[in-house]
Formats: structure tokens, C-alpha cells, sequence
């Protein structure tokens, strides 16, 4: 995920976290209106509309691959680049 945060999607205190003490969902970070609140809601809604299991933990992923990009010439050479 550090590369996401590094391409500029979010802020390094952002996210989302399990409060277990609640069973729910609390927004991290200060910078979003509702950081810092509990969404008391979503993880009965994951549970019950998605069977998400969210007691398991998942390793990070290392790498993500993606494809080569599709370089269209013609479309370059007609804006002049």
C-alpha cells in the first residue's frame, strides 16, 4: 500500500481500522470530515450483504503487475507531441 500513498491516492493517516471493542469500522486520520469516527454500521452490512470475514488477516501484496502500456502513435502524432 505504501505505493498508493506515494502515487498520491490518500494520506499516510488515512484509512480504516477494526474496532474491536465496538465491532465496527473507525475512519483514521484527521484530514476527512469524518475521520476519527466509528461506522457503526459497515462491518454487520460486510458480514451480512458481502460474507466478508474480516477476522483473518491477509498477507500484503508485494507486487502488483500490470501490463505494458499500448502506445498509439498515430493519436501522439496528431497532437504533436
Amino acid at each position: 500500500m505504501d505505493y498508493h500513498k506515494t502515487q498520491g491516492w490518500g494520506y499516510k493517516d488515512s484509512g480504516f481500522e477494526v474496532d474491536k471493542k465496538h465491532d465496527a469500522v473507525r475512519i483514521k486520520g484527521t484530514r476527512y470530515m469524518f475521520g476519527g469516527q466509528i461506522m457503526p454500521n459497515f462491518l454487520p452490512w460486510l458480514r451480512d450483504r458481502l460474507n466478508v470475514d474480516y477476522s483473518t488477516k491477509e498477507e500484503l501484496q508485494a507486487d502488483i503487475e500490470c501490463d505494458a502500456p499500448i502506445v498509439n502513435l498515430a493519436f501522439l502524432e496528431e497532437l504533436g507531441v
